[in-house]
Parts: C-alpha cells; structure tokens; sequence
C-alpha cells in the first residue's frame, strides 16, 4: 500500500507552511481572508482541500482581474 504525503491523508490537512508554498500567498494575508470570511473557518492550523483551492482563485482575481 502506498502511503500519502501528510498533507493528503484523510483529516490531517494543510498546514500553514504548506499552504503559503502552494498558493505563493504570505501567512498574514490568508489569515487576513479567513478574518474577513473569505474563507470558511475550518480545524485551527490545519486548512483542507477546498480551502486552499479558494485561496488560490482569490490569489488569480486579484492578479488577473484586479479584484
């Protein structure tokens, strides 16, 4: 059986250091869209799939159409 990286087993999620390397956004930017509601609150310190997916479009709106 083949294991998984950490961050894609079932119920670990992100981490915050993971999340920054994938979206190319800093650390108190997303926890500044996670107070804003941007983004839905989740298990603290750890950010699943959806998560980052949003945090990543709200990165290409903002780059690529200015919002």
């Amino acid at each position: 059986m083949r294991s998984q990286p950490p961050a894609q087993r079932a119920g670990t999620g992100y981490k915050i250091r993971e999340v920054v390397e994938r979206t190319g956004l800093s650390k108190e930017l997303i926890h500044h869209y996670f107070r804003q509601g941007l983004i839905p609150a989740g298990q603290p310190a750890h950010y699943d799939v959806q998560q980052v997916r949003l945090l990543g479009l709200i990165r290409r709106l903002r780059e690529e159409h200015h919002l």
